[in-house]
């Protein structure tokens, strides 16, 4: 049960005296050294007995008395000494001055003494940074250390899985790239044996062609009665396939044959035979070369009333060589 205090002088005592100061112990000097000199203060200390304190009845839960008749109790000492009066210089008390409140713990009540008073003040939050114990602040800076540190095993981990990232993809790149050569080169391998089957074959058909056309060519010198067609040679059959007459439809494709492919059969007839070339050059160029020279001189040659000073007046050298290039172009070309 907690006793409140119903007055505040209820437990203030005229009569209590405090107790003296304890004395302090003195420290045991060795047997060597003099005996401390005590002053008369000291002594007169010694003679001071302190008073003798009325004892106070203890309270039991045995006593007939109730708890609601608490006057025939005696007065308790009070807890601390009354503030002093205080007289003016008019001789009239003033208000009683209450001492500066000494911050010693051991003078405030602890708050499980009965006589202690409740604390109904509201407790205020402190502002700032929450308090943290040591734990806490040990494993945020072990957690701050090893984020921020370069070879912690998280950022080593990292780092690793990094590397090990990059190298794949580089391999897998490599195997890419390696896969495309490959298919490349299995492509140009692929079309190079295309390429090369086309040309035996198309080589197989026209050998065909020449064995077939070589055979038409043995049956054109055959006699009839070998089932030929009974020419004396080739020169004999050639004579008779260019003369103009015979069937039209024939002599027609001859015609339009000659104006296609006329040079390249000539080429052809020459890529076998030089001298035939050179012979056939000479006596073709010849007669043009004669046409071609006949037609100069009659350009260059002026008439018998034309005087030189009439000639000199009308040349040209552009008009001539203009005229030249129309009438020779052969041995224009030639000589250019």
């Amino acid at each position: 049960m907690v006793f409140k205090r119903t007055r505040p002088d209820s437990d203030y005592d005229e009569d209590f005296v405090p107790p003296p100061p304890r004395k302090k112990r003195a420290l045991s000097l060795p047997p060597s050294s003099p005996p401390p000199m005590i002053s008369s203060d000291s002594e007169s200390d010694t003679d001071f007995e302190p008073p003798l304190v009325k004892k106070q009845p203890i309270f039991t839960p045995e006593d007939e008395s109730t708890m609601e008749n608490l006057d025939s109790l005696p007065r308790l000492p009070p807890l601390f000494p009354l503030p002093l009066p205080i007289i003016g210089r008019d001789g009239q008390l003033s208000e009683p001055h209450t001492p500066r409140r000494i911050r010693a713990g051991s003078l405030d009540p602890p708050a499980s003494s009965p006589m202690s008073i409740l604390d109904v003040t509201p407790l205020k939050s402190k502002l700032g940074r929450p308090v943290l114990s040591p734990e806490t602040r040990r494993l945020r800076a072990t957690v701050r250390k090893l984020s921020s540190s370069q070879r912690s095993p998280d950022k080593q981990k990292v780092t690793m899985a990094s590397k090990e990232l990059k190298r794949k993809e580089a391999n897998l790149a490599a195997a890419k790239q390696q896969m495309a050569d490959l298919a490349a080169e299995a492509a140009r391998k692929a079309a190079a044996e295309a390429a090369k089957a086309a040309a035996a074959e198309k080589a197989a058909a026209d050998a065909a062609d020449t064995r077939r056309a070589q055979d038409v060519v043995r049956r054109i010198i055959t006699p009839a009665a070998e089932g030929g067609f009974n020419f004396k040679n080739m020169d004999h059959f050639f004579d008779a396939m260019w003369r103009k007459g015979g069937d039209g439809e024939v002599s027609l494709l001859l015609t339009n044959y000659v104006k296609r492919h006329g040079v390249q059969h000539a080429r052809a007839m020459f890529e076998r035979s030089a001298q035939a070339k050179d012979k056939y050059i000479s006596s073709e160029m010849a007669e043009i070369y004669e046409r071609e020279g006949r037609a100069i001189q009659t350009l260059l040659t002026r008439q018998s009333t034309t005087t030189v000073t009439e000639l000199l007046e009308d040349f040209s050298m552009e008009e001539l060589a203009a005229e030249i290039q129309e009438k020779a172009p052969n041995l224009w070309a030639a000589l250019s």
